[in-house]
């Protein structure tokens, strides 16, 4: 079993139902680096466990989901190793099935950690590294709304933004000519922006709302919404990657500094950024007054984020942070790779900056 510390409270429970098996456990601490699935494979061939089970966060589970599908090919990590040395994106082709089975029982809301096959690990300097494989994906993922019981409200209500945006980037930045991945797409995106709106007005999101949120969650990674679709719809999880990186915020705090300048180049009409008559869907179905597309969608984005409760709080930026974190993005997800490959360094420099000073002036630290 891999665990976080933080919910060290359901391991008593955990360890009683299943007593009359010989359990294992391991705490995870930190976002996984390939050193550490090297050493978390090792542990679980040397266990000889038919199963893992994972109770935990993003890190949990991506170290979970990496060490099963890694442990019996030891020689793919080092591998892994070299893609990671030179790119943000790490395919695995080739893994086969794992003879183990992963139980996935997530803490938090809104990655969707649990039914992807995708994985996060992080190199030496924080760098993050997006792996993928079908192989990746948990054999069952077991939603509890006890174990988000203790998640604190804000990431309550990040986690129901997170799963929107991927339901909602994935529509704005690709098309499908499944006419049910459209209709999903809008639907999962209403929801899960009606669901912001409950947990913006209450003071304790309860546990049919939270796995309510979970369920969402689910579906935009496993239901029609991504059918059809470019496996890289939108450029804001990469943009976001790097920028918390560089600033040393988390990811979705990033989310929500980029969010209104990325929709405001949509709805200026560049196609590389995504496209502006299916923003123009997505913009009502979240709440959106419809004529912000034609306005200032930026402005009425912020708005948004306020009345949600998720709006960006104001940084003090290094002045040469614009610079490092567009060079970073051509480095690790522009080029020949197809994530960002559509734009130049000045696009990613300006869109940086655009989010970066919106009412803010960047400053020296």
């Amino acid at each position: 079993m891999l665990y976080d510390p933080a919910v060290e409270h359901l391991l008593a429970e955990i360890a009683q139902a299943h007593r009359h098996h010989r359990l294992v456990s391991r705490p995870v601490d930190r976002s996984p680096t390939l050193a550490d699935v090297g050493h978390a494979a090792a542990w679980l061939r040397a266990s000889q466990a038919p199963a893992l089970l994972a109770v935990g966060g993003g890190r949990v589970l991506d170290l979970a989901k990496l060490t099963v599908a890694l442990a019996d090919t030891p020689g793919v990590i080092a591998h892994l190793g070299d893609i990671a040395g030179r790119a943000g994106y790490a395919p695995l082709a080739g893994v086969p099935a794992s003879r183990r089975a992963l139980l996935a029982v997530p803490t938090t809301l809104g990655t969707g950690a649990e039914v992807s096959s995708v994985a996060v690990v992080a190199g030496p300097r924080d760098d993050r590294t997006l792996v993928f494989s079908p192989g990746l994906a948990p054999t069952v993922a077991a939603l509890d709304p006890v174990a988000t019981a203790t998640l604190p409200q804000l990431l309550v209500r990040e986690g129901a933004l997170e799963a929107m945006l991927r339901a909602a980037g994935a529509h704005i930045g690709s098309a499908s000519s499944l006419r049910i991945a459209s209709t999903e797409a809008l639907s999962l995106a209403r929801q899960l922006a009606q669901a912001l709106d409950e947990c913006a007005a209450i003071a304790d999101p309860g546990e049919d709302l939270r796995l309510f949120v979970a369920q969402l969650s689910n579906a935009t990674h496993r239901g029609w919404a991504l059918t059809g679709r470019s496996p890289f719809p939108s450029p804001l999880w990469f943009l976001a990657a790097e920028l918390s990186v560089v600033l040393g915020v988390t990811k979705m705090a990033a989310t929500t500094m980029l969010l209104p300048v990325w929709l405001q180049r949509v709805a200026g009409g560049d196609a590389r950024w995504g496209d502006r008559d299916r923003l123009a869907a997505v913009w009502p179905a979240i709440g959106g007054d419809p004529a912000d597309v034609d306005d200032d969608i930026a402005q009425a984005t912020r708005s948004l984020l306020r009345a949600w409760r998720v709006d960006p709080v104001p940084i003090v930026a290094d002045p040469n942070a614009v610079a490092l974190v567009a060079g970073r993005l051509v480095r690790r997800w522009g080029g020949r790779l197809p994530m960002l490959s559509r734009f130049a360094e000045d696009d990613l420099r300006a869109v940086v900056h655009d989010a970066l000073t919106p009412e803010l002036e960047i400053v020296s630290t």
